[in-house]
């Protein structure tokens, strides 16, 4: 008999669970029709609000002009305009059905919450100078929907939940950047050597001052770089002095008017700009994708720019192999002979050395000591060397133009120092096996008929 009132007493919950589900999908259908006894409280968009005031316990004051969103109180500061527009989707539109007229009010605040010290009123001002005021109370406990007074006593929708308990911190911008629009100088000053440089715009075009080899500057990663400083966001944003243990880790300065200073304080990370009490939380993380070394502005380059033309004898070291290949008469012939040797896999290789690319890096082999494993000779007619490649060890890139690529150390003959190449196009290059490849089945099937 027990089991079969537990059984009966599960089948009872199960309905009950599900006729809530109906219910609750039922009202979400509902949001956006007026339903009989209903009456629309606000029905505006973000964009015709000018002003806006939370007061919960503190007061936060916010202007709108077009895409500009500032805090006047309790700071003076730019706001998040995605969470000030998400905050005015919850407030508009709204739709409740009234449960007291507001002379009744007076005897029944505590019993609705709608006490102004305890709730949270909010008020806006729409274009043309009109506003309105909401006090949001407590929660009916039964349906979880929320008691409002806009002049008299409404029960609306429980998304109005979303407007209370916001303090400073949800609608404050927690980007850093400040700055100018046009950008015609950067400056870049830190601790570590190799991440100091200066940039600046003439004729158009980016120039890296005194470079350290002769190579460009790459436009699209520079451009790139300054459009992640503008966009790069911080978790939390402080308005108190930076302690003692603060050490300076970087700063940039743009048009030698607006700068923006890095902080290590006990490895949490902080950026201020012009020197403000206001400083932005960043997680290191993040900061490492802007405190680069001037080589990741370098251009990558091919190397091989001369006519092939010129070319009439190739010397190929490697531990493994020697090969040497001398042209006559337009014809290639390696030496000493090669079994299946293809001429049409020489002309592959020039192809692939004319695809491949390089890079500089400062100060990055200083501590690397270079360690030639193969090189490349190319002659012309007369015994004059018309390109030498020397190739060395590989490593992991942390910075430049080739980002967290596998790279390998390469000397030029046109090019002064120690410069990079990409693994992947070395390893394609030194693969290249010279000689006719297998037939395929198909071609061995043709063959024989």
């Amino acid at each position: 008999m027990g089991r079969f009132k537990a059984t009966w007493a599960f089948a009872f919950l199960v309905i009950l669970m599900v006729v809530y589900v109906v219910w609750d999908f039922t009202e979400f259908k509902k949001l956006g029709d007026i339903q009989e006894g209903e009456v629309m409280l606000t029905e505006f968009g973000p964009e015709s609000v000018t002003k806006l005031e939370v007061l919960n316990k503190n007061k936060i004051s916010i202007e709108l002009k077009g895409e500009d969103c500032l805090i006047l109180e309790p700071v003076n500061d730019h706001c998040d305009l995605q969470a000030v527009e998400t905050f005015i989707g919850n407030l508009s539109p709204l739709k409740g059905q009234k449960v007291l007229d507001s002379k009744e009010l007076e005897s029944k605040r505590e019993e609705f919450g709608l006490n102004p010290t305890e709730g949270t009123q909010v008020t806006w001002t729409l274009n043309g100078g009109k506003s309105q005021s909401i006090l949001i109370g407590s929660k009916n406990t039964f349906d979880g929907s929320y008691y409002v007074l806009m002049n008299d006593v409404y029960v609306v929708d429980r998304k109005v939940a979303q407007l209370t308990n916001k303090g400073l911190e949800q609608f404050r911008s927690r980007t850093l950047w400040r700055g100018p629009s046009e950008i015609q100088k950067i400056t870049s000053i830190s601790q570590n050597q190799n991440n100091q440089f200066e940039l600046e715009r003439k004729d158009s075009k980016w120039v890296l001052k005194n470079p350290s080899a002769d190579h460009e500057v790459s436009e699209k990663r520079i451009e790139e770089w300054i459009e992640q400083v503008r966009k790069i966001k911080g978790v939390k944003v402080h308005d108190d002095v930076k302690s003692k243990t603060s050490s300076k880790v970087a700063t940039f300065k743009f048009n030698d008017s607006y700068q923006i200073d890095f902080f290590n304080e006990n490895d949490v990370f902080f950026g201020s700009e012009d020197a403000s009490s206001r400083r932005v939380e960043i997680p290191k993380e993040r900061l490492k994708k802007i405190l680069v070394p001037k080589s990741y502005f370098y251009d990558v380059y091919k190397p091989f720019t001369f006519p092939l033309e010129k070319v009439s004898e190739v010397e190929f070291k490697e531990p493994s192999r020697n090969l040497k290949f001398i042209k006559s008469d337009q014809e290639w012939a390696p030496r000493p002979a090669i079994k299946d040797f293809d001429e049409g896999q020489l002309t592959l290789f020039f192809q692939k050395l004319l695809q491949l690319e390089v890079a500089n890096f400062d100060g990055l082999h200083e501590s690397m000591k270079f360690k030639p494993k193969g090189s490349l000779l190319l002659k012309d007619s007369q015994g004059n060397t018309v390109f030498e490649m020397i190739w060395g060890q590989s490593f992991k890139s942390p910075d430049g133009p080739f980002v967290l690529d596998s790279l390998t150390l390469v000397k030029l003959s046109t090019q002064k120092g120690v410069v990079t190449v990409l693994d992947t196009q070395l390893v394609d290059l030194l693969q290249t096996s010279f000689t006719k490849k297998d037939q395929t089945e198909s071609e061995k099937h043709d063959h024989v008929h």
